[in-house]
């Protein structure tokens, strides 16, 4: 398990915060002078307060009338700032919000029932309610006026930025009452962000990888320096990076901010989905000093004053508005073959370079799972006590990384045996070769044929049930030594208008950053013929035909369509399938050879009987090895080996399944 780093507190931070509390107190203890009546009648109701003005007169306060006081601490104030030897929060936060001396005293007056829960009985009992126990917007800035740079109403305004919340909603505006945000809380504690907000972290800049260490496409890492001098001078305002996701897009933000000493508040869901604190974060931004990054926003706030924010956009997805006059859009795609190859010697150090550039060759992943991959691969080594790590430890690696919307949406098929168990005829079997080769040579075809379709492999497998169209998707994922999923139609298929739509989306992205094989087993049951529009229904039924042919297209994975029904594939989609292989029922010499297959190796069933059953018996690959299978069942139940009475009634139990009547009788 992963163990999470200690939280840094910042004590002055926390002091800092206190002493502008200590500036709040002042004004509430004036407000309370005039309400009722003296210092003394006030301490008298509740002592606690004269303890507080008793700390002020220890630090220089003691002798200086109310009305003076609040000047008289900021200037002791400022000189106790000018000599902290640390960050302090407050400052920054007043530096990059363009706050000054009054609003942190609004945000400190804010914060007082959290420092002292004995607050709350003196704003109850001056506000006359019993369940009002904070400051209302009109006191806190009647605390700020005298330190004030700019006309009242200071509160309000705030709470429109989102640096204060709104503790008593519904109530009038006379009587609202504020209360500081709780992250902002914290942070200006020095606490940190911790893990109080699903969907929001903080990575110090010391965490980044230097510019220098990331392995990137060629043309980006010459953009570098420009990219940097442009962000550094307010040129951009707002980075938006497209790309798979697990392909390094938050390292490389990561890296840009730490170049300029600041870390990376991530923001992803369900914080996107808060509007209190996606109100809050240009300043928790300023605060930590960080660059904000959004993963999939739709609409960014603005960014702080000479400070750039950074979105983060799925490969196919659009940038709309997003793309705004101080905006630049960036793409980083899929790693090459050069990348992978450095990405593999990165991670294994060790490894020759030759077998770098053949795992590089292997597998088309993301550079997040080729390095995923690699360290998982390390650690299997490391066990059996080896020092690098062998076919077996990277084929075991595999089974851990994320397939995350895969295993949801499809179903991991084993991708092992070989090409000897699939019995076919010679032109079926020479078009599997063409298949195989045209995914193996995938990327060198791209770049020396310059394919639109990219190193996408489209293939329809076609030809009667049980003739090995998925034997034939297994053996080629176990040669390419690639995941296979079969993909589930009842998972990804939903009533709802645009579902289907974005199961499907998700599905291919992931399989695309993951170089899985994905099998759509029946095919032409998503693949079918478009219609005529007669109905809603058919036209939202062609949409997602529309969708799909689009999206097969754009696929830079291996897409694998099987159909007992080649006629019901729409046109369109047979177009654009790279290869097209036909299955067809065996022979009487396949149908033999397939019976030698899956019959035990001790079986008692007579040769020239053996070869009478795959003369008369016409049945598919898929029923014979279901026959073998029933026959072998029937000899472990009544201990005893397949002979020709236990295979005959297996065969026999095939042709009833089929509505068929066996031509071999018994005897």
């Amino acid at each position: 398990m992963k163990r999470e780093p200690a939280i840094s507190l910042n004590p002055a931070a926390l002091t800092h915060l206190r002493l502008y509390c200590h500036a709040a107190v002042v004004g509430l203890v004036r407000q309370a002078v005039g309400a009722w009546g003296s210092l003394e009648e006030v301490g008298e109701r509740f002592p606690f307060l004269i303890g507080y003005v008793n700390e002020m007169a220890a630090f220089g306060l003691a002798g200086v009338d109310l009305d003076a006081a609040p000047q008289r601490w900021r200037e002791l104030l400022r000189e106790w700032e000018q000599q902290a030897d640390a960050s302090l929060p407050l400052l920054q936060l007043a530096q990059q919000c363009e706050l000054d001396a009054g609003d942190l005293v609004v945000l400190a007056g804010a914060a007082l029932v959290d420092e002292d829960m004995r607050f709350c009985a003196v704003f109850s009992e001056l506000h006359g309610l019993l369940d009002n126990p904070r400051p209302t917007l009109a006191m806190l800035d009647s605390w700020a006026e005298p330190l004030a740079e700019v006309p009242p109403r200071r509160a309000l305004a705030l709470l429109q930025r989102g640096l204060l919340l709104n503790a008593n909603d519904g109530a009038p505006l006379g009587a609202w009452c504020a209360r500081l945000p709780p992250l902002l809380s914290q942070v200006l504690r020095g606490a940190g962000i911790g893990h109080s907000q699903p969907g929001l972290s903080y990575q110090p800049a010391q965490q980044a990888l230097p510019l220098a260490q990331l392995i990137l496409p060629g043309e980006l890492q010459q953009q570098l320096p420009a990219l940097q001098t442009m962000l550094v001078n307010g040129e951009i305002d707002t980075l938006l990076l497209r790309g798979p996701q697990s392909n390094g897009r938050t390292c490389l933000i990561a890296a840009l901010a730490a170049a300029q000493g600041k870390g990376l508040l991530c923001v992803a869901p369900p914080a996107l989905d808060d509007a209190a604190v996606l109100a809050q974060l240009p300043a928790l931004a300023a605060l930590l000093q960080a660059v904000p990054l959004y993963h999939g926003l739709s609409d960014l706030p603005a960014p702080n004053q000479g400070n750039w924010q950074a979105l983060l956009l799925d490969l196919h997805q659009g940038c709309g508005q997003l793309q705004a006059q101080n905006s630049l859009l960036l793409e980083l795609p899929l790693p090459d073959l050069v990348q992978r190859t450095a990405l593999w010697r990165s991670a294994l150090p060790d490894l020759p370079p030759a077998q770098a550039q053949q795992l590089a060759a292997q597998q088309r992943l993301s550079s997040g799972n080729l390095l995923a991959l690699a360290r998982a691969a390390a650690t299997q080594a490391r066990l059996a006590g080896r020092d690098l790590p062998t076919p077996a430890d990277l084929a075991t690696a595999g089974n851990s990384l994320d397939f995350g919307v895969l295993n949801t949406l499809a179903q991991p098929l084993p991708a092992n045996g070989h090409w000897s168990q699939l019995v076919v005829n010679a032109d079926t079997a020479e078009e599997l070769q063409v298949l195989l080769s045209r995914c193996r040579h995938r990327e060198q075809l791209q770049d020396q044929a310059q394919l639109s379709s990219g190193c996408g492999v489209r293939a329809l497998l076609r030809g009667p049930s049980g003739t090995g169209k998925t034997l034939a998707a297994r053996l080629l994922a176990a040669e390419l030594k690639l995941p296979l999923f079969r993909v589930d139609l009842a998972a990804v298929m939903s009533k709802y208008v645009g579902e289907t739509e974005k199961q499907l989306a998700r599905l291919f992205d992931r399989a695309e950053v993951l170089d899985a094989i994905l099998l759509f087993d029946e095919g032409d049951s998503l693949f079918g013929r478009r219609t005529s529009v007669g109905s809603a229904s058919d036209r939202y039924a062609n949409l997602e035909t529309n969708f799909l042919l689009q999206r097969i297209e754009s696929h830079q994975g291996i897409v694998l369509l099987t159909t007992n029904l080649a006629d019901n594939i729409d046109s369109a989609f047979q177009r654009r399938m790279d290869v097209v292989v036909d299955f067809s029922l065996p022979d009487e010499a396949a149908r033999q050879a397939i019976w030698q297959l899956h019959l035990p190796p001790e079986h008692q069933v007579p040769g020239d009987w053996l070869q009478q059953l795959a003369w008369r018996c016409k049945l598919s690959g898929g029923q014979i090895r279901n026959a073998a299978q029933h026959a072998l069942l029937l000899g472990l139940a009544q201990q005893g080996e397949v002979d020709a009475g236990r295979l005959l009634t297996a065969v026999q139990r095939e042709y009833r399944k089929a509505g068929s009547v066996c031509p071999l009788r018994e005897g």
